[in-house]
């Protein structure tokens, strides 16, 4: 018998499943743009519909951000996409500046790019254990790649033991999420046959996840989940 409801990934409410949309994960704009090729089995996830039409800003903000870091010749085309964009919003010309160098910088604002990932690692999380992630159990904490915190290289050292996965083409996202078992780090941060771990499961005593997310070969993101 098919199932009537469903849970959103997002904010972990029970739905009318006529009510469910599904949410790309990470989203859509980041490989549409491309070949047929960079968007085959992209990850999705159950969303209600708020929740779905309030990220469609930040999806477009973040592509925004990747977009003028690109280097890449084969995402010109997020670039281009980028240009129009900032061009077409009135409040982007409060951010736009010309630097010394001739070229031209944009403004954007931290806690938007911190929101995207974590709205990732709960669709990840949401795809890997079947169930919602909740707010009210659990604080986020986001480490970009210049950060620098304590531990950060411990995390990074334990989610490389374990298998490297996708959604879509390993150019546009690359995700590793696991439990965190110092344990399981301590009995396996040595050995030299390279061959990856098992994803642990998800037990009830897990007290912290944690992921790194790799997209567009531009950016690569460290996310914890502690249980408060």
């Amino acid at each position: 018998m098919e199932e009537t409801q469903f849970v959103c990934y997002n904010c972990a409410e029970v739905f009318d499943k006529k009510y469910s949309t599904k949410e790309h994960i990470p989203a859509r704009n980041l490989s549409d743009v491309l070949s047929s090729e960079y968007k085959k089995n992209r990850i999705t996830v159950l969303c209600c519909e708020d929740c779905n039409k309030s990220y469609s800003s930040l999806d477009e903000e973040f592509r925004n951000w990747i977009g003028t870091m690109n280097n890449n010749d084969e995402f010109s085309e997020i670039s281009g996409k980028t240009v129009k964009s900032i061009h077409r919003k009135d409040k982007a010309l409060n951010r736009v500046s010309f630097l010394p160098n001739g070229l031209i910088g944009v403004k954007f604002k931290k806690k938007d790019i911190e929101n995207y990932h974590i709205k990732n690692f709960k669709g990840l999380f949401y795809h890997e254990y079947n169930l919602p992630i909740k707010n009210s159990n659990y604080t986020f904490l986001v480490n970009f790649e210049d950060g620098v915190q304590q531990n950060r290289q411990l995390f990074i050292d334990y989610l490389n033991l374990f298998k490297w996965k996708k959604s879509g083409h390993d150019d546009v996202f690359q995700y590793s999420i696991q439990p965190f078992n110092i344990q399981v780090f301590n009995e396996n941060i040595k050995k030299t046959d390279n061959i990856p771990l098992d994803d642990l499961l998800n037990e009830e005593n897990s007290d912290m996840f944690v992921a790194i997310m790799r997209y567009n070969k531009q950016h690569g993101v460290l996310v914890i989940a502690q249980r408060k």
